[in-house]
């Protein structure tokens, strides 16, 4: 393969890792794995040959492709919980900020998260991201540092997610 500076790289002792959710459901529209596994590798083919005009690619991929399992809830709220936790280390590492988040300000996240399933961990992320970074960054600006603060209330107006914190 070539980089985009004209170099030439080889890949004769890489194993290359491509993620999708193409063909993905919401959580629990799939009853059966088998016709969960079948769809997924239908839209993949479908993709590659119909979208993309490049039916070698899936042939050179041969039989190499693995279907995980939806994110369930309870995987899905470790994984809120996890970018949660990793949101309040950056803002006592960075910041001075010790944060403390109420279990329903949790909860709303875990909620908004499981609307986006479908868009796999990362649209875990996003939701929150959505939900709580981008709205704590605007509250942190207005707020003095080092500090210890609270996120008590999360609320949604007009598609802005909006916190109330307080210290």
């Amino acid at each position: 393969m070539t980089d985009g500076s004209g170099n030439t790289v080889y890949f004769s002792e890489s194993v290359i890792v491509f993620t999708s959710n193409i063909g993905a459901l919401p959580n629990g529209q799939d009853t059966d794995p088998r016709q969960q596994e079948a769809r997924i590798r239908r839209a993949i083919e479908q993709h590659f040959t119909e979208e993309l005009s490049r039916p070698e690619l899936l042939n050179r991929i041969g039989d190499n492709i693995i279907i995980f399992d939806p994110i369930t809830a309870d995987v899905g709220k470790r994984l809120v919980r996890k970018y949660i936790d990793s949101v309040i280390d950056v803002a006592a590492q960075r910041l001075g900020v010790r944060l403390t988040i109420d279990p329903q300000v949790v909860d709303m996240i875990e909620s908004f998260a499981f609307t986006r399933l479908q868009f796999g961990g990362r649209g875990i992320g996003t939701a929150v991201e959505s939900t709580l970074v981008n709205p704590l960054t605007r509250a942190l600006m207005t707020l003095p540092r080092p500090g210890t603060y609270c996120v008590c209330e999360l609320t949604e107006n007009r598609g802005k997610w909006e916190l109330r914190v307080e210290g």
